[in-house]
């Protein structure tokens, strides 16, 4: 590490380590690819140094892998963006689901001029995307609409699914809205009566259902007193 320390300074690049990839970590791949891209003018020239070789042959990267690279961090990225964005707390979330979907597949559409390598990996991922969130695809439009961020769908190239979309969602609204007003007059027909049904009987139902059980009248006791000529202290 000293040794690519010092031909960072030489070259003038950022003294940053390098990162190795995690499996059980999101994005380490990009991030290795991404670093070793920053710092490969002095990776490079770190290898080629004798004091690192020492006469033994060394590993090395071939100009297919060099021009490959870029190309890969480039198909990735997005990726990367697709899996931070979602993890914020303070915006929700599941409205951007959509909007990020329709991205990343228009990002693995095939093009003929892709890297052999490049083209396997788009189709990868499109194999991979098929078959998510397809059950959810209703909910996860409403909840765009409903954000002021993608309120307008610029994400679907259809306008008819679009004015479907808001055509349910205004349905929904008018039938919540009914069922709130129904629930509004129906609880002012429950107060009017309430207030109209003020018969000694129904006061004294309330007064009883109000009263716990156990705060029941204690019985009283009536005792006879002796006569005199039976008291116990006196002598017969």
């Amino acid at each position: 590490m000293l040794m690519l320390s010092v031909k960072c300074r030489s070259s003038y690049l950022p003294h940053h380590k390098l990162v190795h990839d995690v499996s059980t970590r999101w994005n380490s791949s990009l991030d290795m690819l991404e670093r070793f891209w920053e710092q490969q003018p002095a990776v490079l020239n770190t290898l080629l140094s004798k004091k690192i070789r020492r006469g033994e042959a060394m590993a090395s990267l071939t100009e297919d892998d060099m021009t490959l690279i870029p190309e890969v961090i480039k198909l990735m990225s997005p990726l990367k963006v697709a899996t931070t964005l979602p993890s914020e707390e303070k915006n929700p979330t599941i409205s951007m689901i959509s909007p990020i979907q329709t991205k990343l597949r228009r990002q693995f559409q095939s093009d003929e001029s892709d890297h052999m390598v490049i083209s396997q990996m788009k189709e990868r991922f499109r194999l991979d995307f098929d078959g998510r969130y397809t059950y959810l695809q209703d909910l996860l439009h409403y909840a765009s609409a409903l954000d002021p961020r993608f309120k307008d769908l610029s994400f679907l190239d259809d306008n008819e699914t679009k004015d479907m979309i808001f055509m349910r969602i205004t349905a929904e609204v008018v039938k919540m809205d009914g069922q709130a007003g129904h629930g509004d007059t129906r609880n002012e027909d429950q107060a009017a009566e309430t207030e109209g049904d003020g018969s000694p009987h129904r006061e004294e139902e309330e007064t009883d259902q109000g009263c716990p059980t156990f705060f029941e009248p204690r019985a009283t006791f009536k005792v006879a007193s002796l006569p005199r000529s039976t008291s116990p202290n006196r002598e017969a």
